[in-house]
């Protein structure tokens, strides 16, 4: 069985990224090159010195944060967050990986608790989440239904408008507000101004298709 198995999700340390620090940049890198190997195998590896470059410097006008996730002395999983400098002042973007042997074991679940807890004591009110896997595999109703979901377990109460929505999911505000609707039709969900409250929880995650 793969290491990941035995993970005990409350020993799980949670770490800030120092980019200066080569082992953890090297950490950092080994993890992204496992996640894109699984997910996108036809891709090639990720460059890296480019990654390292990243790490150090990041992108104009971007405050960025980075953590790694261990299991013992082992990265398993890491999460990086972006918050604009310049305009878009309320968003902060999230993308986070975890390694394919340590998954569905509440590792990500607690990378994207961490997010929310410091996107929030930043000030931000938009939370956009960066996952290229959902968007190749999931319709739009299923990654609608798996962000309510996420921001659900989370205790998200952010203010969501069908815009925020329509950009989190990589759709379209008309396609967002038709799903809204069939969902609060049906009884899953409740729309009300700028919120969205989870009313069946279940029936909600049955709409996760993949």
């Amino acid at each position: 069985d793969p290491p990941g198995m035995t993970v005990d999700i409350s020993s799980l340390r949670i770490v800030d990224l120092d980019p200066d620090d080569t082992q953890a940049a090297e950490a950092s890198y080994e993890i992204t090159k496992l996640v894109r190997a699984h997910e996108q195998p036809d891709l090639a590896p990720p460059s890296r010195h480019r990654h390292a470059l990243l790490l150090r410097l990041g992108w104009p006008g971007h405050l960025e944060k980075h953590w790694l996730a261990y299991d013992g002395d082992h990265a398993v999983g890491q999460l990086s967050v972006d918050l604009p400098q310049r305009d878009n002042l309320e968003n902060a973007w999230i993308e986070l990986r975890v390694l394919p042997g340590y998954r569905r074991r509440g590792i990500g679940r607690a990378l994207y608790a961490h997010a929310v807890e410091y996107v929030r004591a930043a000030g931000r009110t938009r939370l956009m989440a960066d996952t290229i896997e959902d968007v190749v595999f999931l319709d739009v109703p299923s990654r609608l239904a798996k962000y309510l979901l996420e921001l659900h377990k989370t205790g998200g109460e952010l203010p969501l408008t069908q815009y925020d929505l329509a950009a989190a999911v990589y759709s379209t505000r008309e396609t967002v507000n038709k799903t809204l609707s069939d969902f609060e039709r049906r009884g899953l969900i409740h729309v009300e101004r700028r919120n969205v409250r989870v009313i069946d929880e279940k029936s909600l995650l049955r709409e996760v298709r993949v």
